[in-house]
């Protein structure tokens, strides 16, 4: 009986890897939709929410939804504050939905990021920039941030990839 479980076990995994696979690559398609089918299907499967609720709000942005994608990642956000891609992504959402001050809120609370994170500066500039602070210093951590090189070094990131130093 223990092994028939275990077995069931094994295979309920390998087939939420299988969909999550093939939701991830939807998603850099930019089949959005069918993306978000396949979030959808994990949740109703019962698969862990990390498996299926960053696809999904990633998803939902693609579509324009941004009240659906910060649905989304905020529990996931709250669960793991310290998970920086969680962080990001809900500052992303906040962002499109006109939220400057907390996505900067967000940004800032993981300033510097110690790895490369997809859309971290560009997000971070373009927030600044829509508060008017074009130069300012952090009140964290006293460092100058200047709006336009982080819009700049994501920029820069986005079209050389993340090896090397953008000339800022």
């Amino acid at each position: 009986m223990r092994n028939k479980e275990r077995e069931e076990d094994h295979q309920k995994y390998d087939q939420v890897s299988e969909t999550y696979r093939e939701m991830v690559e939807k998603i850099e398609k930019g089949d959005f939709q069918e993306a978000l089918r396949l979030a959808q299907m994990l949740k109703k499967q019962g698969a862990d929410q990390e498996y299926w609720a960053m696809q999904m709000s990633i998803a939902y942005l693609g579509l324009g939804k941004t009240a659906n994608a910060k649905s989304c990642i905020e529990p996931l956000y709250r669960e793991y504050p310290d998970e920086l891609t969680f962080s990001v992504q809900r500052a992303v959402c906040l962002y499109e939905d006109g939220e400057f001050f907390e996505a900067e809120k967000t940004l800032e609370r993981i300033y510097p990021p110690d790895t490369y994170l997809p859309f971290y500066y560009s997000t971070y500039g373009d927030v600044l920039e829509n508060q008017g602070k074009s130069d300012f210093v952090c009140p964290l951590s006293g460092n100058r941030k200047i709006s336009s090189a982080f819009f700049k070094a994501g920029r820069w990131i986005a079209e050389n990839g993340i090896y090397g130093k953008p000339d800022l």
